[in-house]
């Protein structure tokens, strides 16, 4: 009876023990992971710091003004967790705020169908239309002078460029105006055809992310939509620009 009484006092104590634990780890804080808007992939906290520390240094780098700032746009808690979905925006030095490759944009829907005509100056101040490029596979690229990403990824697209310029046309639309990009130039080179004064084109497309690179088959069919090249980040916060597998990979899909 003694044994009896023993086992059934450990076997409380064990059951309050387990009680106890499971109260204070209710009461813990959650895990915390972040979600881009659109996308299926969690990060955590460490993982969404570098992300944002890598875009930070980039305009850091290239262009002081612009600032980029994170957005939380909801949460949604469980019992151990919490998943933050966010996104990202760069302040401009006007005041004007445009979301870095944001998933969720009008020009989606364009992806699989003909890409719609529009005409644009060039530096010259020529006049082409868009159509005049599909004789070929034609890959795009749409940016604005004081976007950091957009910078740093111009020389591995101008690699990418002279490597099947021959097969492909390469344009890019830029926001900007002429006289806005003058001294440009002297100090980035970018190879590809230039169309200028986008601002309008840009938002009746729908596009409100920088950089965006949009293969085209011959003909004007979007094959495919891409924000940047992917970078990546050392530990002494060095960013090397990637290598643009993913934009080789869709360009060789229509070749």
């Amino acid at each position: 009876m003694i044994e009896y009484k023993i086992k059934t006092k450990y076997l409380l104590l064990i059951l309050y023990g387990l009680i106890i634990a499971g109260f204070y780890a209710c009461k813990r804080d959650p895990v915390k992971y972040f979600q881009r808007e659109g996308r299926n992939i969690l990060l955590s906290e460490s993982e969404f710091k570098t992300q944002l520390d890598i875009l930070q240094h980039q305009f850091k780098s290239r262009d002081s003004t612009t600032e980029v700032i994170p957005v939380f746009l909801d949460s949604l808690r469980g019992d151990t967790d919490l998943i933050i979905r966010y996104n990202f925006r760069a302040r401009l030095p006007d005041g004007e705020e445009l979301f870095l490759n944001a998933p969720k944009e009008g020009f989606f829907e364009f992806l699989g169908k003909k890409l719609p005509d529009f005409e644009l100056p060039t530096l010259e101040g020529d006049l082409r239309k868009i159509s005049d490029f599909y004789d070929k596979p034609l890959v795009l690229n749409f940016w604005f002078r004081a976007c950091a990403p957009c910078k740093m990824e111009m020389p591995r697209l101008n690699e990418i460029r002279d490597k099947y310029q021959d097969r492909v046309n390469f344009v890019a639309i830029c926001r900007d105006d002429m006289d806005e990009l003058k001294g440009f130039f002297e100090y980035h080179d970018f190879d590809y055809l230039q169309l200028v004064k986008a601002e309008e084109v840009s938002e009746k497309l729908g596009i409100k992310s920088y950089p965006k690179n949009i293969v085209v088959k011959k003909g004007g069919e979007i094959s495919q939509i891409l924000d940047a090249l992917l970078n990546t980040i050392d530990e002494d916060g060095n960013i090397y620009p990637g290598e643009g597998q993913e934009l080789i990979r869709e360009i060789e899909k229509i070749l």
